[in-house]
């Protein structure tokens, strides 16, 4: 079983992204209908939006049931955590 997960600064459909995908990986957001394709870059801006994940989790799909993807809080006690937003992933080992 093999999980990646990190900061890639690449859109969904990039080059870098497409290159995980063909190396044999599933981007996790795609394996469940309980997900988001929210921005995970808010430039320390508590209303940024949009749907332009650059955070992105990978696994391989023949390992794991995906249950959700998401992102994890915003802010904590009103303070910005990062200048990314976490994202998460349930999943279950086949």
């Amino acid at each position: 079983p093999t999980v990646l997960t990190g900061d890639f600064n690449c859109t969904i459909g990039s080059e870098p992204y497409n290159a995980v995908l063909n190396g044999g990986l599933s981007d996790s957001r795609t394996l469940t209908s309980s997900t988001s394709y929210e921005t995970t870059y808010n430039n320390w801006d508590i209303n940024t939006s949009g749907s332009e994940p650059i955070d992105h989790i990978f696994v391989s799909a023949s390992d794991f049931s995906v249950t959700s993807f998401g992102l994890l809080e915003k802010s904590r006690n009103g303070n910005m955590v990062s200048d990314h937003y976490g994202i998460k992933v349930e999943m279950n080992i086949k």
